[in-house]
C-alpha cells in the first residue's frame, strides 16, 4: 500500500513538473510573438515615415515662433532630421537664445549638426560641402543675416558620425534679440521668423550621389 502511494506521489510530481514546463514554454512563445509584433510595428512605422528632405535648391527652412523663442524658459527649437535626399546625409539645425557674460544682452544662438544616417556607408566623408545659415529678410529685400560654414576636413564635427550625432557646430551671437523685438522688424512676420539652411553641393569636385533627388 505504501509503495503504491509513493508511486502515485511520484506520478503527480512528474505531471506537475510537466505542466509547469508547458506553461513556461507557452509563455516563451507568447513573448516571442509579442516581440515579433513590436518589431513589425517599428518597421511599418519607419517605412511610413516621410523624412524632411532639402528642396530642389538644396535648402531647408525652419519656421520659429518668436515669442516662444524669446521666452526665458523656452527650450531650443529643433529642425529634426533633415536629409539631403532619400539616401543622403542626415543633418539638422537648432535655434536657442543665449545671454552675454554680463547678462545685459541676449542673442540668437544657432547650431548645425551632422547625425548618423542609414546610408552613411555610401556617402563621401568627411562632409565637405559649404553651408550657409540665414535669418531671412521678410521685407522683400536681401538683407539676410547669415553665417557661412566652410567645413574643416580635420574637425570631428564633419566626420562620419560614430554615435547618434556629432558635436554641433556652434554659431554664437548669430543675431541680437533686439532685432526680433523691433515693432517693424524685417525678420518677423505674423509672429514668426524663418531660419534657412542651404548646402552648396556645387563647391566641390566630389559631386555626391545623394544630390540626385530620388
Amino acid at each position: 500500500m505504501e509503495t503504491r502511494a509513493k508511486e502515485a506521489r511520484e506520478q503527480l510530481r512528474t505531471l506537475s513538473q510537466s505542466s509547469l514546463n508547458t506553461v513556461k514554454f507557452l509563455e516563451t512563445i507568447q513573448q516571442m510573438f509579442n516581440e515579433m509584433n513590436k518589431l513589425i510595428s517599428e518597421i511599418r512605422e519607419k517605412c511610413s515615415m516621410n523624412p524632411t528632405i532639402l528642396d530642389d535648391n538644396d535648402t531647408y527652412t525652419l519656421k520659429i515662433n518668436v515669442l516662444l523663442l524669446l521666452n526665458n524658459n523656452s527650450p531650443a527649437m529643433h529642425s529634426g532630421s533633415v536629409h539631403s535626399s532619400k539616401c543622403g546625409y542626415n543633418i539638422g539645425i537648432s535655434v536657442a537664445m543665449e545671454t552675454d557674460e554680463q547678462g545685459n544682452h541676449r542673442y540668437v544662438h544657432v547650431s548645425f549638426m551632422i547625425c548618423r544616417g542609414d546610408y552613411d556607408a555610401i556617402l563621401y566623408w568627411p562632409f565637405s560641402y559649404p553651408i550657409t545659415i540665414s535669418l531671412v529678410d521678410l521685407s522683400g529685400g536681401s538683407n539676410h543675416i547669415f553665417h557661412s560654414i566652410q567645413p574643416d576636413s580635420q574637425a570631428e564635427i564633419f566626420q562620419r558620425p560614430l554615435s547618434t550625432a556629432n558635436m554641433p557646430y556652434q554659431i554664437s551671437r548669430f543675431c541680437s534679440a533686439e532685432k526680433l523685438a523691433e515693432t517693424d522688424s524685417n525678420y518677423v512676420r505674423d509672429g514668426n521668423m524663418f531660419v534657412r539652411l542651404h548646402v552648396d553641393f556645387t563647391e566641390t569636385d566630389q559631386f555626391p550621389c545623394q544630390s540626385n533627388k530620388l
